[in-house]
Order: structure tokens, then C-alpha cells, then sequence
């Protein structure tokens, strides 16, 4: 009997406290898998080489001092009619910068031949900050024709001068789509 009263105890006690765990909100994910989206003009198997070019470390004094843009331009084609009149965001992923999360920590970060102290930043078309992880500003995809998707991408220093060294500062992110 005793150890009946204790179990129900238990058992009492166990609801109780799960009662007393109240939820603040709930939040609702809601979407679609589509048959097949646009067309773009770079690929996982064929992807889109921008050139940021060779900078100088001079070129950058104080942390958060940036180089010139590079503008580069995803292009869909193709579009399914459903999608035709739609807005679409691009969202970029890729290895966040170990001192900005923000931005795209460069290939082979740590290693003696790659450069240390920058990241790449990627902008959208309007030059505000478009942080990895993020959507873009949208556009909307065109009844006719292709649509095209304006970026720009720039090397930014995470460090003062002093502290950034040369070597190959090269980047890679992938991308998606979404259609709303």
C-alpha cells in the first residue's frame, strides 16, 4: 500500500511540474514543394566565378573597412507560369567568418597560404548588407524573359591592418531560391 501511495505520489508530482512548464507561443511553418523552380545561370555543377581581384592589405586600415564592390548577376530563365509575377529572395550559405558570422569566412582560413584579417561580405543590389543566412531584397520574376538578380561582394577587414596578412582570399556559397 505504501508503495502504491508513493507511486501515485510520483506520478502526481511528475504532472504537476510538467503543468507548471508554460509555452510562450507557438509558431506555424508554412510552405510548398514546387515541381521545379527557374532556371539560373550557375549551378552546384557549373557555379559563377566572380572576381574580387588582388587588394592590397593597405588598402584596409581599421576593422570593417571594405574594398570596392563587385557587382555579379544571378539570371533565371525559363520560369514555370506559376512562378511568373512572384516575388523571389536568394538566401546564401556558406562558412561564417570566425569574428563576423555575417560574412564568408575565406577558403582555407588558418592555413599559411590563405590570406588572414578579411572575410567576404556580400551586398544586396541597393549596397546594404545582405548577412549569410539571410534573404535578400526581393524581385519580382518577369511574365517574359529572364530575370536578373543584382549582388554585389566585397572583401572586408575583421581585423585592423596590422594584423592581416596576404595569401589567396578566395570564397564559395551556395544559394537558394524562394519563390513567395
Amino acid at each position: 500500500m505504501r508503495n502504491k501511495l508513493a507511486a501515485l505520489a510520483l506520478l502526481t508530482s511528475a504532472c504537476l511540474s510538467a503543468s507548471a512548464m508554460a509555452d510562450d507561443g507557438k509558431i506555424n511553418f508554412i510552405g510548398n514543394i514546387i515541381e521545379s523552380g527557374c532556371e539560373v545561370n550557375s549551378t552546384i555543377s557549373s557555379p559563377m566565378t566572380v572576381k574580387l581581384g588582388d587588394v592590397a592589405k593597405t588598402a584596409f586600415t581599421n576593422a570593417g573597412d571594405t574594398a570596392a564592390n563587385t557587382e555579379f548577376t544571378l539570371v533565371l530563365s525559363n520560369c514555370p507560369t506559376e512562378l511568373q509575377g512572384k516575388p523571389v529572395v536568394v538566401k546564401y550559405d556558406g562558412t561564417p567568418d570566425q569574428t563576423n558570422n555575417d560574412y564568408l569566412q575565406l577558403t582555407d582560413y588558418g592555413s599559411a597560404t590563405a590570406a588572414s584579417g578579411v572575410a567576404i561580405q556580400l551586398l544586396n543590389a541597393s549596397g546594404t548588407e545582405l548577412p549569410l543566412g539571410n534573404s535578400s531584397e526581393s524581385t519580382v520574376i518577369a511574365a517574359s524573359g529572364d530575370t536578373k538578380l543584382n549582388f554585389f561582394a566585397r572583401y572586408i577587414a575583421t581585423t585592423a591592418v596590422a594584423n592581416i596578412t596576404s595569401g589567396t582570399a578566395n570564397g564559395s556559397v551556395n544559394f537558394t531560391l524562394s519563390y513567395n
